[in-house]
C-alpha cells in the first residue's frame, strides 16, 4: 500500500510485510501525539523518543536521540526524563567544535549549564595538536581526575588530579605523578626504574623508612649508616660552615695547623665540659691548675673592657724581683702585631724586625752594649767594636730645643734651638746658638752666635755675627765681619770685603774691593791687588801712575796714622809695582819707586840739626836732597 498523504489511523494497524515511512521537504515522520508520546524521523537518519516527565505532567521531553549528521558525523544519546537537553549516557564522532574526536559520555545531573560539563567521560580525539586518549571525571566546578592528556587541554600532563583525591586501594601508575595538590594514601609503592620528586616532599612528621645505604654524594643516609660512618671517622670540615651539635662520647682532638674562629662579628666560641673543675675569675684567662683530673683556675693574664665592651687593657701578673717575666716566641719564629691588616711591630730573631710607629722610651736606652749603662739616657757601642756604633741619615739635632732647629739632608746642628737653620744645603754643621746656613751652602759650617752662611758653598765662620755671602770657600774669623767675596780670609773684627776674591784681612775695621788684597793692620782701605799694612793708610797720598815713565800702581804701602786728623801725614813708606811693562807701547818697564812721603819735611845740615828736628838716631833726613843717617 503507498500512500502518499498524510495516513490517520484512529484503531490498530498491523502490517505483515515492510513498511517505508517518508516525508517530503524537511517534515518529520511522527508517530504518536505531535505534543506528547511520540517517535519522530527526520532526514537524514534522524530518529527522536520522547517521553513525559512525570514531576511535570504535559511536559514531554527527549529521552532517545539518534542522529546521522551530528556536526558531521554520528551520535547516539539516552537521556533522563527529568532532565531537559542533558544527557545520561551518549555517544558521538564529532564534539561541539566539529572536530573528529570518538567520545562516550555518561552524566547523571539536573542542571541546564553548559552542555559540555559531563561526570565520566571515554575519549579519543584527534586535531592538529596529536592523538589523545584516556578516561576523565570530573564536576561542573571543573574539579576534575584526569588519566592522559585531555583534547586540546594540558597535553604534557599524562594523569591530572585537580584536586584532593583518595585512593583506598592500591593505585598503580607507570608513568609520572604531578601531585601539584597533595598525594594521600596509606603507602606509596614506586616499582619501575628511578623517580624524580622535583618540589618538596613534605612527611608532616613521619618517617621514610626501609632505604638503602648510599653510595654516591647525593644520596639519602640511614641513621645506621651515619651512626657507623661518624663514629668510624675524623670530622673534617674544611670549607664547611654550619650550625648544630658534635656528640662524642669519649676523647675528641682537633688536629691540624688551622685555628677554632668564629667568623660573624659578636659570635662566641663555646666549650662545655662536665669534666672540667673549678672557680674562675672574670674577664680571666683560665690554666689547667690540674691538669690530669681536668680542673682549671686562674693563670697570671687578665682583661679589662671599656663601656663598649671593647678590651682597653690587658694586664700579666708577675713579680719582676723575684719571678721576672719570659716570654718565648719559638726558635727561628716570628711575631707580628698588626692594626687591621696593616703591620707595624715584627719581633724577630732575624735582621728585618720594625715598628713603625712613632715610639717613646721611657728610661735609659742601651744599644749594642754587653751590660746596661746606669747613666746617659743613650749609650752606643762598646770600645771593642769593630763596626760603627751609628750611622745617621738625613739631618741630626742635638738641643735642649729641638722645636727651633731646622736641618737639612745629612746636616748636624748642635745648639741652643734660637733659630738655629740648615735648609737648602747639605752636609753642614752649626754648633752654637742662632746661626743659619741657608741657600746652596753645602759643605759649609758656623761655630758661634749669630752668624749667617748665604750662597757660599764650603765655607766656615767661627765668631759671632759674621756674615758670608756668595762666598765660597771663604774662612773668617773673630765678629761681625761682613764677606762679599769667595776664597777669603778674614781674621778680626768689622772688616769688609765688599767685592771680588782671593783676599785677606788681618785686623779691624778694615776693607777691600776687587781682588788680590793683602791688609793687615786697622782701618785700612785696599782696592785691589795691594798690600797695606799699618793703621789708617791715606790712599789719596799715593803717586799716580806714569807707566811711560816706568812708575806703576802702589803695591805695598806702611802706614802709621793714629788718627785722621793729619791723614797726609799717615803713609810712611809707599812702594810702587816692578817686574812687569806698560805704558802705552806696552814695553816699558815698571821699576819699583819707594816713597818716603814725610822725610821731604826733614831738612837738616848736620846730625845735631836733625836732633834738634826730632829725628832719632838710625833715622832718615835729608840736606839739600840728600839722604842722611842720623848717627850721632
Amino acid at each position: 500500500m503507498l500512500v502518499d498523504t498524510d495516513l490517520e489511523v484512529d484503531g490498530g494497524l498491523d502490517v505483515a510485510g515492510t513498511v517505508r515511512l517518508g516525508f517530503t521537504g524537511n517534515d518529520p515522520v511522527i508517530l504518536g501525539d505531535p505534543n506528547g508520546k511520540r517517535t519522530e524521523w527526520n532526514n537524514p537518519g534522524y530518529l527522536e523518543i520522547y517521553a513525559e516527565n512525570p514531576d511535570s505532567p504535559g511536559d514531554f521531553n527527549e529521552t532517545v536521540d539518534i542522529d546521522g549528521e551530528f556536526l558531521g558525523g554520528g551520535y547516539v544519546g539516552v537521556y533522563p526524563v527529568r532532565t531537559e537537553n542533558r544527557h545520561g549516557v551518549r555517544m558521538h564522532s564529532r564534539n561541539a567544535t566539529g572536530i573528529e574526536a570518538n567520545y562516550i559520555d555518561i552524566a547523571s545531573v539536573e542542571s541546564s549549564a553548559v552542555y559540555d560539563e559531563d561526570q565520566i567521560r571515554l575519549i579519543t580525539a584527534v586535531d592538529g595538536i596529536g592523538t589523545y586518549a584516556g578516561i576523565k571525571i570530573s564536576h561542573p566546578t571543573d574539579n576534575r581526575f584526569r588519566f592522559n592528556s585531555e583534547f586540546n587541554t594540558e597535553p604534557t600532563v599524562p594523569f591530572l588530579v585537580n584536586d584532593n583525591a583518595k585512593f583506598t586501594s592500591q593505585v598503580i601508575v607507570s608513568g609520572n605523578i604531578n601531585g601539584q595538590a597533595g598525594i594521600e594514601g596509606e603507602s606509596l609503592t614506586i616499582n619501575t626504574g628511578p623517580s624524580t620528586i622535583t618540589g618538596e616532599l613534605d612527611k608532616d612528621g613521619s618517617k621514610i623508612t626501609n632505604l638503602a645505604d648510599p653510595t654516591v654524594a647525593q644520596d639519602a643516609a640511614t641513621k645506621a649508616y651515619v651512626d657507623t660512618t661518624a663514629g668510624a671517622i675524623d670530622l673534617d670540615f674544611t670549607g664547611n660552615s654550619g650550625t648544630g651539635n658534635v656528640q662524642q662520647g669519649s676523647t675528641f682532638d682537633i688536629l691540624g695547623s688551622g685555628p677554632i674562629t668564629t667568623s660573624a662579628a659578636g659570635n662566641v666560641l663555646t666549650i662545655n665540659s662536665s669534666a672540667a673543675e673549678g672557680t674562675g675569675t672574670t674577664n680571666t684567662l683560665p690554666v689547667w691548675s690540674d691538669g690530669p683530673n681536668g680542673v682549671l683556675g686562674d693563670s697570671g693574664i687578665s682583661e679589662t673592657r671599656d663601656g663598649g665592651g671593647n678590651i682597653s687593657n690587658i694586664i700579666i701578673a708577675t713579680d719582676q724581683a723575684t719571678n721576672p717575666l719570659n716570654v718565648n716566641f719559638g726558635s727561628g719564629g716570628t711575631t707580628s702585631f698588626k692594626n687591621g691588616t696593616t703591620e707595624f711591630i715584627k719581633l724577630t730573631n732575624q735582621v728585618d724586625g720594625f715598628y713603625t710607629s712613632t715610639f717613646r722610651y721611657g728610661s735609659r736606652l742601651t744599644v749594642d752594649r754587653n751590660a746596661s749603662s746606669q747613666n746617659p739616657s743613650l749609650d752606643v757601642g762598646d770600645s771593642d767594636h769593630t763596626y760603627p756604633a751609628a750611622w745617621f741619615r738625613n739631618g741630626v739635632v742635638i738641643s735642649n730645643n729641638p722645636s727651633g732647629v731646622q736641618v737639612d739632608n745629612t746636616s748636624m746642628v748642635i745648639g741652643a734651638g734660637n733659630n738655629d737653620n740648615v735648609s737648602g744645603s747639605d752636609h753642614c754643621l752649626i754648633v752654637g746658638s742662632g746661626n743659619q746656613i741657608t741657600n746652596n751652602s753645602d759643605q759649609s759650617v758656623a761655630f758661634g752666635q749669630g752668624n749667617t752662611i748665604t750662597s757660599s758653598i764650603d765655607s766656615c765662620t767661627i765668631g759671632n755675627q759674621n756674615a758670608l755671602t756668595s762666598a765660597s770657600r771663604t774662612l773668617a774669623l773673630g765678629y761681625s765681619n761682613d764677606v762679599s767675596g769667595g776664597s777669603c780670609f778674614i781674621a778680626g773684627g768689622e772688616n769688609t770685603v765688599s767685592t771680588g776674591a782671593t783676599n785677606l784681612i788681618i785686623g779691624y775695621n778694615n776693607t777691600t774691593s776687587s781682588n788680590k788684597n793683602f791688609v793687615v793692620g786697622e782701618a785700612l782701605t785696599s782696592d785691589g791687588d795691594k798690600m797695606v799694612l799699618g793703621y789708617r793708610n791715606y790712599t789719596t797720598g799715593y803717586p799716580t801712575p806714569n807707566k811711560n815713565l816706568g812708575l806703576g800702581e802702589t803695591k805695598f804701602v806702611v802706614a802709621v796714622g793714629s788718627s785722621t786728623t793729619t791723614p797726609s801725614d799717615n803713609n810712611a813708606i809707599i812702594i810702587t809695582e816692578g817686574g812687569i811693562n806698560g805704558g802705552s807701547s806696552g814695553a816699558v818697564p815698571q821699576v819699583p819707586r819707594v816713597i818716603l812721603p814725610t822725610i821731604v819735611n826733614f831738612n837738616f845740615v848736620d846730625d845735631a840739626a836733625a836732633a834738634a828736628g826730632g829725628i832719632p838716631i838710625g833715622g832718615l833726613y835729608h840736606n839739600a836732597g840728600v839722604i842722611r843717617i842720623r848717627l850721632t
